[in-house]
């Protein structure tokens, strides 16, 4: 049986534990950048990164090279891109 599970997010680097098997979306909860994954509770937790990166912020070139983009939510006059680690 599998469950869909909301990570909250900050900006920069989020490290994550979790069964995930597939993520759904990333959107904007009250302000607050929210990873949408579906889980199956019986398998291991995983660990993964999760990078929140404003217009305009530098980022390495390694996490690029080694990240899929996701998704870009917008707060207001902020916007975020989401990546998540290969």
């Amino acid at each position: 049986m599998k469950t869909i599970y909301k990570y909250q997010l900050a900006t920069g680097l989020n490290e994550l534990e979790t069964p995930y098997t597939k993520i759904l979306n990333v959107i904007n909860q009250g302000r607050t950048p929210t990873l949408y994954a579906l889980v199956n509770e019986k398998e291991q937790n995983k660990k993964v990164k999760v990078y929140v990166f404003g217009t305009g912020w530098d980022i390495e070139d390694s996490i690029i090279e080694n990240s899929e983009y996701l998704n870009t939510i917008t707060d207001g006059m902020f916007v975020w891109h989401i990546f998540i680690q290969k």
